[in-house]
């Protein structure tokens, strides 16, 4: 599929600005939103939209859930918050989707949060110490995007899961990428028998993931007493997962389910998040003056030359490192956002959608919306001076004393990142360069036409080609 085609067919959608397009595919009838007024009106009703739908589509086409366990799923019409949705009554325990997003909710704020990136940090620090004394002088890495995501992945799965799931299966990173190669022919419904080695891998993966499960539940009793207070312990990893393994008994999912689910925890947390650091570095690498600035910005966060001292509150006070991560969300994030109303004739400004018709949104067009992102002054030749499909480390920077700083013109609609995605690239970005004095073999802007548009829809694009560096341990 040539997803610059569908991107080309988009941005002439968007051309519409805040009116719905109506898209036939087959027998399926789409609306395409833009406009940050459409976008914002529909967020503003989310109790009469879901996404649960594509999200089983997309649960069994990329990530492999079962027919039984979708029917499960479907049989779940309750909604995801309290209060449950009109309706045939839901047994407490089988509400999937309100459970779910409760543990969210709960696991991934406050402390709970605060230990998962208490646990990457330790992981990801020791990983970064023991290469930095392999390395001593200067090495070549022919990959930075390869480099960032074999150390991330193995320190954000056992923030995760514990450590039982990596020594479980050798090969589970590396299945992993490959399984996350092959994820946008999988969510298109490409049958077995086109791609067997995309279905192998994720199988292969799943196989592991069930073996951890089954390790976990003989060795942890998930439904016994435990105070809340461990957030973290080395069988299930993180509090929430041991929560998810409890929520998940009575609602009658196979292991195959289960394992698809916990699949699909684990791809959240790394697919979109590496790549994005990646980016970060990149831009800031290929900028010596950038590096430097963002250098001598986040030694506040590092009281000692200890990775482990990493301040994240001092951190997340950066405001140009917070700027780079937000740029380069605002360029690379290619997901499409999806709804599904509801109710009878859904209306948001003078538009209705009839019921159970599927709305997309795409953030890759949002955040190229000329009217509604700051583009810094207009030059004498018309041209903006900071177009949107450039990077701009200051995009987001704002100065008091300059009327074109700043993120948006006006009304912007966005989806810039959650916390949790925004905090592990700020993590994983600054603890490379304390760790590392980084050198790019090939310096200059990296556009946007170098990333790979096969993942548009389903996640943050990549660079389309390999970007070698050569590192050695920092010398402060």
């Amino acid at each position: 599929m040539d997803w610059k085609c569908i991107v080309i067919m988009l941005e002439s959608c968007h051309d519409y600005k805040n009116t719905p397009v109506r898209l036939h595919f087959f027998t399926q009838t789409i609306y395409f939103i833009s406009g940050a007024q459409s976008m914002r009106a529909i967020f503003s009703r989310s109790r009469d939209l879901s996404m649960k739908p594509l999200l089983l589509k997309i649960l069994a086409s990329a990530f492999g859930l079962p027919t039984y366990d979708a029917r499960i799923f479907e049989s779940d019409n309750s909604g995801m918050y309290h209060k449950p949705s009109p309706g045939p009554e839901v047994a407490p325990d089988r509400r999937l989707f309100h459970n779910s997003h409760r543990l969210f909710s709960q696991e991934l704020t406050g402390q709970s949060l605060a230990e998962l990136f208490r646990q990457f940090i330790r992981i990801f620090g020791l990983r970064l110490r023991k290469k930095s004394d392999e390395i001593g002088d200067w090495a070549e890495i022919p990959d930075i995007f390869g480099f960032i995501r074999d150390e991330a992945f193995i320190a954000t799965t056992v923030a995760l899961c514990g450590e039982n799931l990596l020594k479980f299966s050798a090969d589970f990173a590396k299945d992993f990428w490959l399984f996350d190669a092959w994820v946008p022919k999988l969510v298109i419904e490409i049958p077995r028998w086109l791609i067997p080695k995309g279905f192998a891998v994720r199988d292969n993966v799943l196989q592991s993931i069930m073996k951890w499960h089954e390790f976990s539940d003989k060795n942890f009793d998930s439904a016994g007493e435990i105070s809340d207070d461990v957030l973290w312990e080395p069988v299930y990893g993180h509090k929430l997962m041991r929560e998810r393994a409890k929520m998940y008994k009575p609602t009658g999912l196979s292991a195959m389910g289960r394992a698809e689910n916990d699949l699909g925890m684990v791809w959240g947390a790394n697919a979109n998040v590496v790549p994005s650091a990646s980016w970060c570095l990149i831009h800031i690498l290929a900028d010596k003056e950038l590096a430097r600035r963002v250098r001598e910005e986040i030694a506040r966060a590092f009281p000692t030359e200890d990775l482990e001292s990493v301040d994240m509150a001092k951190l997340n006070s950066c405001p140009l490192l917070q700027s780079i991560i937000a740029e380069v969300l605002r360029l690379n994030m290619a997901v499409l956002i999806n709804r599904t109303s509801m109710i009878p004739d859904f209306r948001f400004g003078k538009w209705f959608v009839e019921q159970d018709k599927l709305m997309l949104a795409s953030v890759y067009i949002a955040h190229r919306d000329e009217t509604a992102w700051n583009t810094g002054r207009t030059l004498p030749d018309g041209k903006q001076e900071h177009p949107l499909d450039y990077f701009w480390a200051e995009r987001f920077l704002e100065c008091p004393n300059d009327p074109f700083s700043g993120p948006a013109k006006k009304d912007a609609a966005s989806i810039l990142g959650r916390y949790y995605a925004k905090n592990k690239m700020a993590l994983a970005v600054a603890m490379l360069l304390w760790a590392f004095d980084i050198e790019v073999f090939e310096l200059g802007g990296c556009e946007e036409d170098r990333a790979e548009f096969e993942r548009f829809g389903v996640g943050t694009l990549t660079p389309d080609k390999e970007n070698a560096i050569r590192l050695r341990k920092r010398r402060f």
